[in-house]
């Protein structure tokens, strides 16, 4: 029987959608494989769902599903959040503990379901994990006594959930008042990330005057970029972001009460902003916005009313109400950290930063390919120094049509403003512009995502209607060129990291990067976008992993045991000796008083009583992990890295600590004597828990 045109071209439909439903399928069986994992049901289901959206594009067309995913963004995006959070996935790199506390006793259901846990993100799986799921022990309260097993209020330096309004804020903690800590745990991870993606893409499309495909290459470039994601810093972008685009929507409204509604959300995202409380990014992403800001403002000249002044009252009465509580809480946590050696007293007058302009080209590989500290070397998809030349162009090209835009002239001054400290030394320029607070490495990924929204700006609004040959010839000639002097930075820079086979990829992709930006036209501005967007998904998939649970924290035996004491011997403190970093971390998240655990500001109280004459200062005074080791010498203080010291105590001054109970590698009962006793209560693996006479 011989079918329509109409009935082939649907039948070939259903067979393509049943063919991309078992792609994504096949496609990671054979990476588990070749990992040599299992192959879990979540990662089937994640498959799943790309498979569907795979055949639904098939089926309805790329056009309709497009529009259709467009309008509905908010709907998808929420409705996937909430797969996250109900399956309790998260990225974090905790699983690393898996490996170093008790390892003869796997997790493995929260072994990582994509990805690799990443040592360097010890900031993390470290700091701020363990001190949030610490703090779950804890009630929620203003105050913890297991941080530092002192007294410490927790409403910044850190930021923990409690029952304060300043934890609005922070909206990524709301969770943990509201959901089991595991799913708190996954809404913690990615609320943020899901904030920043609708406000940068909010803010494109407001500045590519809603070119929808741009718009979202240029959220992908920011939001996945290796810099991004290496540091894990959506907040900066996600927070800024939405205060523009309601100071955009200000302008649009017309009734009284929506511009009071805004004024009141504009001052609850500026209490979010400040209390991200990072000042290197913090400095320098707000000259950004302030750009921004200003841009806006000039855009809606005609709009401005003086009578208008009146809803910044709103404004800082939201922000006052919820940044006000916090600050004077921790005033003393304020005072401490200001006076210390590290980061107190940091200060830069710029210079040496400029190879790091060129390191988007080895930063594609960072997740595949080892490199020593992959977030210092990261950077964002800035494809220096081409937007800046072209704005430059367009600049001097408007001035003679004596015309003048607005945006290209804020943009290049804050990339020099910036981008020359990066180059130089300036001294006196740090210190006017306050960027001495900042360092050329923190302010230069900031001038770099100037550089990609600049980008993604000139291909909005400079497109060229017809493309010649002799242009073509230009790009094409201008970006290998370009590319060349690049790859050479960074072989100069980075010795020995690029391997052949690296390069020749990294040329070929950039210089295709380079020629659709130069030639910037209809079809070669589609390509960067798409190009664009697969390289972004590429690198947030080769970063973080995805993982489930939190299994890895509270049911290995050890961790199961620390719980069984808290329970009964809350005000007991603890810390670990002659152990991994790692392990007083591990025994904070079960909810133990560490008194090693890591430190905000320096414990004079305790360090004196090994330091009587202060000798050793300069050692301990900084933001610190601390590291315990017992000796028969003499007690000694040891600086291991700008964040991290060792003291090494004599066996006699152990009780000094007033530790109950010590974690250890080593068997501590060797070191018994009169002065110091220590009895061995569990012991299953690499692993004891050792209980003091301290204090009897």
């Amino acid at each position: 029987m011989k079918l329509e045109k109409k009935d082939r071209i649907n039948l070939v439909k259903k067979v393509g959608m049943v063919l991309l439903f078992f792609t994504p399928f096949l496609i990671g069986q054979g990476y588990q494989m070749y990992q040599d994992r299992t192959f879990p049901l979540d990662f089937l289901l994640l498959e799943a769902i790309i498979g569907i959206y795979l055949s639904l594009n098939l089926y309805f067309g790329t056009k309709k599903m497009s529009e259709f995913c467009f309008q509905k963004r908010y709907w998808i995006g929420l409705l996937f959040l909430l797969y996250l959070v109900l399956g309790k996935y998260h990225s974090s790199s905790i699983y690393i503990y898996n490996d170093i506390i008790e390892p003869s006793f796997p997790i493995l259901e929260s072994a990582p379901i994509i990805g690799t846990p990443r040592f360097i993100r010890s900031d993390e799986f470290l700091v701020d994990t363990p001190a949030i799921l610490n703090q779950t022990f804890q009630n929620y309260q203003i105050i913890n006594s297991a941080l530092m097993a002192q007294d410490k209020t927790v409403l910044m330096f850190p930021q923990l959930p409690t029952y304060n309004i300043s934890v609005l804020s922070n909206p990524r903690l709301l969770g943990f008042f509201l959901l089991d800590v595991e799913r708190a745990y996954s809404l913690y991870w990615f609320l943020p990330y899901f904030i920043a993606f609708f406000g940068i893409l909010e803010l494109f499309l407001i500045l590519t005057e809603k070119k929808k495909l741009l718009s979202l290459a240029g959220t992908c470039l920011i939001l996945f970029a290796p810099g991004m994601q290496w540091w894990n810093s959506p907040s900066f972008m996600a927070y800024g972001s939405w205060a523009i685009v309601l100071l955009n929507h200000f302008f649009e409204k017309e009734k009284k009460s929506k511009k009071l509604l805004i004024s009141l959300l504009f001052g609850w995202v500026g209490s979010m902003y400040i209390m991200i409380l990072y000042p290197a990014w913090q400095l320098t992403y707000g000259y950004l916005f302030l750009g921004l800001v200003i841009y806006i403002l000039y855009k809606n000249k005609e709009k401005l009313r003086v009578k208008d002044l009146i809803y910044l009252i709103p404004v800082f009465v939201t922000l006052l109400a919820i940044v006000v509580p916090a600050i004077l809480t921790s005033t003393t946590t304020i005072e401490r950290m200001m006076s210390t050696v590290y980061p107190g007293a940091r200060s830069a007058s710029g210079g040496n930063g400029w190879p790091m302009y060129f390191y988007y080209i080895s930063s594609l590989f960072y997740g595949r390919a080892k490199i020593g500290n992959p977030c210092e070397f990261s950077a964002y998809f800035s494809f220096f120094p081409i937007p800046l030349i072209m704005a430059i162009y367009y600049i001097i090209k408007n001035k003679k049509e004596k015309k003048y835009d607005i945006f290209l002239i804020i943009m290049v001054i804050l990339i020099f403003l910036m981008g020359i400290w990066n180059f130089i030394e300036l001294p006196l320029l740090s210190k006017i512009t306050l960027l001495s607070m900042s360092t050329p490495e923190r302010s230069i990924m900031t001038v770099e995502v100037i550089f990609t929204i600049l980008t993604i700006y000139i291909l909005s609004h400079y497109e060229n209607k017809k493309t010649d040959k002799k242009r073509r010839w230009i790009s094409i000639g201008l970006s290998m060129l370009l590319i060349l002097f690049s790859i050479f930075v960074v072989n100069h820079s980075l010795a020995g990291y690029l391997t052949s086979n690296q390069t020749c990829f990294a040329t070929l992709l950039f210089t295709l990067f380079f020629i659709f930006i130069l030639e910037n036209n209809y079809k070669t501005n589609r390509y960067f976008a798409f190009l664009s967007i697969g390289v972004s998904l590429y690198i947030v998939m080769s970063v973080h992993p995805l993982s489930k649970g939190l299994n890895v924290i509270f049911e290995k035996p050890i961790g199961k045991e620390i719980q069984k004491i808290v329970e009964k011997d809350k005000k007991a403190k603890w810390m670990s000796v002659d152990a991994p970093i790692h392990v007083q971390s591990y025994i904070l998240a079960n909810g133990a008083r560490v008194i090693n655990s890591t430190n905000y500001y320096p414990n004079f109280e305790l360090w004196e009583k090994f330091d009587a004459e202060k000798a050793h200062e300069e050692v301990y005074n900084r933001y610190a992990h601390v590291m315990i080791s017992i000796t028969e010498e003499e007690t000694s203080f040891h600086l291991l890295a700008p964040d991290s010291f060792q003291i090494r105590v004599n066996k006699n001054q152990v009780c000094s600590f007033e530790a109950t109970y010590i974690v250890s590698e080593k068997n501590l009962e060797e070191y018994n004597n009169k002065n110091i006793q220590f009895e061995k209560i569990y012991g299953k693996d690499n692993l004891m828990i050792f209980q003091t006479n301290c204090g009897k």
